[in-house]
């Protein structure tokens, strides 16, 4: 049987979405990311190990690094709002936020601009912005807020 697709940032960020979106909504462990890493993979008919170990990695660093606890609530996984796509989406006392999940460089400004202007338009005041987080790089990080119209 054949390795199974290249290894390439889409490949891998399409994977990591689909973990995610299926692991978030419970409390994550490292067991659970890996079963359904492997789980994933199997759906797609690719044993691909380069594949699956990246995936693992990635969003294990997502749970590590930049999951808000147990103080916040998830409100949303891949939700589209208004014909613009969500990642993750969180509430706590303070205010929503969006989590743009990014397995490449960086995310493209007009996804960003389009993200807080929904996100405002879809939660108000309460939105306070979109955390762009580079599993690869995740010291670039960063939280875009958006721009206050009063």
């Amino acid at each position: 049987m054949p390795a199974g697709p290249a290894l390439d940032a889409i490949n891998v960020g399409g994977l990591v979405h689909r973990v995610l979106a299926q692991c978030l909504p419970g409390r994550v462990s490292e067991r659970d990311i890996a079963s359904e890493v492997w789980r994933q993979l199997q759906r797609c008919g690719t044993r691909n190990p380069a594949m699956r170990n990246r995936a693992t990695l990635l969003c294990r660093r997502y749970v590590d690094r930049f999951h808000p606890g147990p103080s916040a609530t998830l409100v949303g996984t891949e939700m589209t709002v208004a014909n613009v796509r969500f990642d993750a989406v969180w509430r706590t006392g303070h205010g929503v936020w969006a989590d743009e999940i990014k397995t490449g460089p960086h995310a493209p400004a007009g996804q960003l601009h389009r993200q807080l202007l929904v996100g405002h338009e879809r939660w108000g005041d309460a939105f306070l912005g979109v955390r762009v987080l580079l599993l690869g790089s995740p010291a670039a990080s960063s939280f875009v807020r958006r721009e206050r119209t009063r």
